[in-house]
């Protein structure tokens, strides 16, 4: 399963930048199926007003088997800005906005993780979930948010990834901002920088009581919502170093777990 051949799917022009609605979730539920077609897929529809127009939305659920109770959900929003809109950054707002890093990186190490979660720690019933809605006003995570409420416990893990394709070669670090005590793993690749939560993302409907919540990030660069954001500017082997540190930081906490 490689990084980059699934980006560049995700970044192809008949995505028309993957802008939130019905068409957009159509080709993503077949290209999840296409990686993932022997596990549980749930989808969940939402809708909401932008503009005075209704839009209407997914979300994606993948997990081991149906209504499974997750100690640990893995939220990544596989939607763009499409052609631009308000939120573009380009002088030219009509064209194309790829979203390599915002947020196909984000798409692709979740599924990248699924396969170790599932290997390592079946027994937390890990969920990746693909949001929608997210530059409207994180629609998606809030309709995720009641969704699965009931089977929310205390120390339920969410973990919210995006934009995580720009890891710098040298500095090598990443932005953590978490409310539990994060685990000191070391490792010559990755470099965290663990803050408070102040971001406003898909983790934000989760920021309630007894919830673990963390939000990982590579940062913000030049091409944030313009249309450079593309394929060969991601840092391939970034993204699987990134893999194989959130793997090491899941084991080591569960294991702190275990011994109190």
């Amino acid at each position: 399963m490689l990084p980059q051949k699934m980006i560049a799917e995700l970044c192809d022009s008949s995505w028309v930048g993957r802008p939130t609605g019905p068409a957009t979730s159509k080709l993503f539920h077949t290209w999840v199926n296409k990686y993932k077609s022997n596990v549980s897929l749930q989808t969940q529809r939402f809708s909401y007003l932008k503009d005075g127009n209704k839009i209407f939305a997914k979300n994606f659920l993948l997990s081991s088997k149906k209504n499974a109770v997750s100690h640990l959900y893995i939220i990544a929003h596989y939607d763009h800005l499409g052609s631009g809109g308000i939120k573009s950054k380009e002088v030219n707002k009509t064209c194309i906005h790829p979203g390599a890093d915002d947020n196909a990186s984000g798409v692709a190490l979740a599924l990248m993780l699924f396969d170790s979660l599932q290997k390592n720690f079946a027994y937390l019933q890990p969920t990746i979930v693909y949001t929608s809605g997210h530059e409207d006003g994180m629609y998606g995570s809030k309709a995720l948010a009641k969704l699965i409420s009931n089977k929310l416990y205390p120390y339920t893990w969410i973990i919210n990834l995006d934009m995580v394709g720009r890891l710098d070669t040298i500095s090598k670090k990443i932005r953590v901002e978490t409310n539990i005590l994060w685990p000191d793993v070391m490792t010559d690749n990755i470099m965290p920088s663990v803050q408070q939560i102040h971001s406003v993302g898909e983790h934000s409907a989760f920021l309630q009581n007894n919830l673990w919540v963390t939000f990982i990030t590579t940062g913000s660069h030049n091409d944030y919502h313009r249309c450079t954001d593309t394929p060969d500017k991601i840092n391939i082997e970034g993204i699987e170093n990134l893999r194989n540190y959130l793997i090491a930081v899941i084991a080591q906490k569960i294991q702190t777990v275990k011994q109190e």
